[in-house]
């Protein structure tokens, strides 16, 4: 993998471009695509920090899990808090915490995690791409989070035009929780295009299991339904009910109602990290969760959804049948 990344313009462009007539995807994605592997590959193999990070959220759904098959701009990573010093009586889920103190670690955590990021984990990726890639890249802090990594990486066209720009944003973050992980291999879309083209061309990645993250999304879709509909929507918050339902019709549905304590684990984990008291996080159980959106919020998802839709490869199903699926869904997980 590292030798194809180093090959020349023009050996590159030529097999991005067969590999997109090859796989029905456009150059642009199967180039991003493979640069999201191979950086993933690097951040994985750092001395520092490769044991202590997972790979989580929709990315790690689709290249993963093959779970959903929307194109996701971000990279999920989460660090462990231990690693930084919040461990024992300084970790913010402790029990019996006050609200101030609780509130006070939260604070230092974040803080402690922008310093982490921008900092020893910039310092050592850095080392390693000059290591491992001839061409020229760059890879700064976003100025608006000092814990997301901006990757821009040798692109072969400018990416003025098009949806797909050419940086991966690594989302760090060490709020998470690293529970259950497995370790599971992904390659990048070329060498499904190309299997001899690099090498092994697998990545070994620590991920968050696919349950966990089934009920993360279903307690996204809580806090929205519970959300104040004077708030406007944020954008791109139709990919969760996609993702929502795409992992419905998935075995992640076996496996996280075969893991049904996973779903108030995760209610809690989110009251004490992302604390939002309208949210009701209390009633994310079984018998209770709300993941249908209300009316106001159908209309919003629905005009965001029709912007999101070319972000899907292949077949991109009716805003419709997304929500047929949740409301099934929520009707079986509340009988």
């Amino acid at each position: 993998m590292d030798r194809f990344a180093s090959d020349g313009a023009e050996q590159r462009d030529e097999a991005f471009q067969e590999a997109a007539a090859r796989l029905g995807m456009s150059k642009a994605i199967i180039e991003k695509d493979f640069w999201v592997c191979w950086s993933l590959k690097q951040l994985f193999a750092l001395p520092s920090f490769g044991d202590h990070m997972i790979f989580k959220g929709g990315t790690s759904l689709s290249k993963v899990y093959d779970a959903i098959h929307r194109f996701s701009e971000d990279v999920d990573l989460s660090l462990k808090r231990a690693m930084l010093g919040f461990e024992g009586d300084r970790d913010p889920e402790t029990p019996d915490l006050s609200g101030r103190k609780r509130k006070t670690l939260l604070q230092e955590l974040q803080e402690a995690a922008e310093a982490e990021v921008s900092g020893p984990l910039l310092a050592e990726i850095q080392a390693a791409c000059d290591a491992n890639l001839d061409h020229e890249f760059s890879l700064t802090v976003d100025p608006g989070d000092a814990q997301t990594l901006l990757f821009a990486y040798p692109s072969l066209s400018d990416g003025s035009g098009g949806y797909v720009k050419p940086i991966v944003r690594f989302e760090f973050g060490a709020r998470g929780v690293h529970l259950p992980v497995e370790v599971r291999r992904i390659s990048p879309y070329v060498h499904q295009a190309f299997p001899d083209l690099l090498g092994s061309g697998g990545v070994d990645v620590k991920v968050l299991s696919v349950e966990r993250t089934f009920w993360e999304k279903a307690t996204i879709l809580h806090m929205l339904y519970h959300q104040d509909p004077a708030k406007p929507l944020a954008s791109r918050m139709s990919r969760h009910y996609y993702d929502m339902a795409q992992l419905i019709g998935h075995e992640a549905k076996a496996r996280a109602l075969g893991s049904l304590s996973l779903l108030e684990q995760v209610a809690h984990h989110k009251s004490v990290f992302f604390k939002a008291t309208w949210a009701n996080y209390e009633d994310a159980k079984p018998g209770s969760p709300r993941l249908m959106p209300n009316a106001d919020l159908t209309s919003a998802l629905r005009w965001d959804y029709s912007g999101m839709r070319e972000m899907i490869i292949g077949d991109a199903p009716g805003f419709d049948d997304i929500l047929g699926a949740i409301e099934a869904f929520e009707a079986e997980i509340n009988s």
